[in-house]
């Protein structure tokens, strides 16, 4: 299921569910960002980022990041798509 919300927002309630139901298997965590809201597409091109929105797709999973760190889900390593 989706981690996002419809406009584009870290749904924190569902993402939470899962950290806490995983935290007791052993292993390294990897969070794969697998898309970008769609506000940050490319204008008329669904398949691509806009280079514009850069910046902001960084605070967009920067923001994830602080909130896994600010919440105890020890994750090490992510990889953005």
């Amino acid at each position: 299921r989706r981690w996002v919300d419809a406009n584009g927002n870290w749904d924190f309630a569902r993402i939470a569910t899962v950290m806490n139901n995983t935290k007791g298997y052993a292993g390294t965590r990897l969070v794969t960002i697998t898309r970008w809201p769609a506000h940050m597409n490319q204008p008329g091109n669904a398949a691509r980022l806009d280079p514009a929105k850069y910046d902001a797709y960084a605070d967009w999973c920067a923001q994830l990041a602080k909130w896994m760190k600010d919440n105890n889900h020890a994750v090490t390593y992510y990889k953005p798509f």
